[in-house]
């Protein structure tokens, strides 16, 4: 995998999604006399590098609105409030649409206020506070599906 991100690798690592998130960022895989090797504990499997983070985003460098801001993965389109952690608005999917589609998390009867998050192309994650409870989000959508 090339080092640099260009838009041809960019748009390639999103249409090889299922392919790219067990992929190392090691050209070759790292193998032992029995056979490739493998995280031993979950916590390896975890925080093994993703092929897709070199497009993450960090949501205070973001200046998109909030209305025109979501993730997409070539077949549906999903709107992300990023102001709290668990709303979306809006599905797309051609020829279909749901415009008034809208799906709020809440805690307490009460919206929780994104404290931080980050963007990929298929996936946000948000963190928030509520009441000294803290509320953590991902919102991925399956390659190729709808």
């Amino acid at each position: 995998m090339p080092d640099p991100c260009t838009r041809r690798t960019a748009i390639q690592l999103m249409g090889a999604f299922p392919v790219a998130v067990s992929m190392p960022f090691s050209a070759e895989p790292e193998t032992t006399p029995l056979g490739p090797a493998e995280p031993s504990s979950a916590q390896e499997k975890a925080q093994s590098p993703k092929a897709y983070d070199m497009l993450r985003m960090d949501g205070e460098r973001i200046i998109t609105e909030e209305e025109h801001f979501g993730i997409i993965n070539g077949v549906l389109t999903a709107g992300i409030n990023y102001r709290d952690v668990g709303t979306l608005s809006g599905l797309y999917a051609p020829p279909f649409a749901s415009s008034d589609f809208m799906l709020e998390l809440r805690l307490f009867g009460e919206k929780v206020p994104t404290k931080k998050y980050d963007w990929r192309p298929i996936e946000v994650r948000r963190e928030g506070e509520l009441h000294g409870i803290t509320v953590s989000t991902s919102t991925i959508l399956a390659s190729g599906r709808r």
